[in-house]
C-alpha cells in the first residue's frame, strides 16, 4: 500500500470520527428538544382539561367572562373625541390638565391637542438610536418626556425640538433600566437597572445631575416617585419594597407582597398591586401605605388581572380612581375601581383591544388607545 494511499486513509478517518461526533452532539440536542417538547404538550393537554372542565361547570359561553359587578355603576365617563391613526399606536401619557395627549408608534412621537388635532410630530430615531420610544410624561405646557425602550436614553421635547437628550450611565455597558419614572413636576428622575443600584438625577436646565445612588437588597423590579419628588419607592426581587427620601434617607424597608408600585397623585401615599394564586386561579388586589409602611387601606380584591407593559403603562391611577383594563391587548374594556371603597364604579369601552392607557390625576379625562390603530379620550361626567 503506498504512503499516499495510508494517508488518505487517515485522513478519511478522522473525518469520519469528527462527523460521528457533531452527530452524538446534535443527537443529545434533538432528544433534549423531543423531551421539552412533551412537557409542553403534556401541560397542554392539562390545561385544556381544566378549560372543558370549566366550559361544563359553568357553560361555553362563561368561560373567561368578567363576573359583572353586583352594584350598579356610579360613575360615568362620556366620549369627547376619537382619531383614527395612520400607525399603530404603543403608548400614551396626558398632561395632568388634559390639555395635551402624547402618543408613540415605534420611534414616532404625536402631540395632540384637547380637540384631536395633531400639533406636531417627530421620529426620535435620530435622536435616541432605538426603533421603539416611550413617552414617560407630558406637562401641562407640552414639554414630552420620552425614552428608548431599553432605558439607555432620555430625552425632552417640545414643540418638536430636543431641549435635553440624556446618556445615563455615560456608557451602554450597563444592564437595560426595568424601571423609570419622572416626577410630575419635571425636575427628578429615578432609574433602576437590573442588576445594578438605583439612581436618582435632577434637572438642570438641559442636563441630568445625578444627585445620589442606592443599593438595593435584590434587583430592582419597580421604581414610583411621589408628584414633587420627595418619596422614592423601589421595588425588589423577592417582595422587598424600600421607601426613600429625595436625599437619599432611608426610611423603611420590608417585605410586602407585590406586583407593581406607585403614588397616588398629589399624595404621598403609595398603592401597591398584588397578584396571589388562589384555588380558582390568579387573582389582583390593590390597597395602599402610608409613608411608615402601614396599610391606610388594606389590600382589597378586583375582578381583573392588573398586568402592565414597559415602564408601568397598561395601568393608571388618579387621586381617587384606578383604571385598569380587563385584559390589556385582549379585552376592549377597562374596568375603574374607587380606591377608597374597592367597589366597581364604571366601565369603559373601545371599538379593539385596549393597548395603553392614562389618566388626569383628577381622573377627569382618561386617554386609551386600541387595535384599531385609534385614540379615545374621555370625560368624567358631573
Amino acid at each position: 500500500m503506498s504512503r499516499s494511499t495510508i494517508v488518505l486513509l487517515v485522513i478519511l478517518a478522522i473525518i469520519a470520527s469528527l462527523g460521528w461526533a457533531n452527530y452524538a452532539i446534535v443527537n443529545e440536542k434533538c432528544s433534549r428538544l423531543k423531551s421539552e417538547i412533551e412537557e409542553l404538550r403534556s401541560a397542554y393537554v392539562e390545561l385544556r382539561g381544566k378549560y372543558d372542565g370549566l366550559q361544563k361547570q359553568f357553560g361555553k359561553e362563561e368561560v373567561s367572562k368578567v363576573v359583572e359587578p353586583s352594584t350598579a355603576l356610579t360613575v360615568n365617563w362620556s366620549l369627547i373625541w376619537e382619531k383614527r391613526m395612520q400607525h399603530a399606536i404603543d403608548y400614551l401619557a396626558i398632561s395632568p390638565n388634559g390639555k395635551y395627549v402624547v402618543a408613540t408608534s415605534g420611534s414616532k412621537i404625536f402631540v395632540l391637542s384637547e380637540n384631536g388635532s395633531i400639533l406636531w410630530n417627530l421620529d426620535m430615531l435620530d435622536h435616541l438610536l432605538s426603533h421603539d420610544v416611550v413617552p414617560l410624561l407630558i406637562s401641562d405646557d407640552g414639554e414630552v418626556w420620552v425614552i428608548d425602550i431599553d432605558g439607555w436614553r432620555l430625552a425632552v421635547v417640545k414643540s418638536g425640538e430636543v431641549i435635553l437628550k440624556s446618556e445615563f450611565y455615560g456608557n451602554i455597558t450597563f444592564s437595560v433600566v426595568k424601571d423609570i419614572e419622572v416626577s410630575k413636576n419635571g425636575k427628578y428622575i429615578v432609574a433602576g437597572p437590573a442588576g445594578g443600584p438605583v439612581y436618582f438625577y435632577g434637572r438642570n436646565n438641559s442636563k441630568l445631575i445625578k444627585l445620589w445612588e442606592w443599593a438595593p437588597i435584590v434587583d430592582v423590579e419597580d421604581v414610583a416617585l411621589s408628584d414633587n419628588g420627595t418619596y422614592i419607592a423601589i421595588g425588589n426581587l423577592d417582595n422587598w419594597i424600600t421607601l426613600l427620601k429625595s436625599d437619599g434617607t432611608l426610611l423603611w424597608e420590608r417585605k410586602i407582597p407585590y406586583a407593581h408600585i406607585g403614588f397616588i397623585p398629589d399624595s404621598s401615599l403609595m398603592y401597591v398591586i398584588q397578584i396571589t394564586d388562589s384555588k380558582t386561579g390568579l387573582i389582583s388586589k390593590v390597597g395602599i401605605l402610608d409613608t411608615n409602611g402601614r396599610w391606610v387601606i388594606e389590600p382589597f380584591q378586583i375582578d381583573v388581572l392588573a398586568s402592565t407593559w414597559k415602564y408601568d403603562h397598561g395601568i393608571s391611577v388618579s387621586r381617587d380612581f384606578i383604571f385598569i383594563p380587563e385584559d390589556l391587548a385582549y379585552s376592549n374594556k377597562v374596568y375603574v375601581y374607587d380606591l377608597k371603597e374597592g367597589n366597581l364604579v364604571s366601565i369603559i369601552e373601545v371599538k379593539e383591544e385596549v393597548r395603553d392607557l392614562a389618566a388626569t390625576p383628577d381622573g377627569e379625562y382618561i386617554v386609551i388607545c386600541d387595535g384599531a390603530l385609534r385614540i379615545y379620550l374621555f370625560k368624567m361626567e358631573k
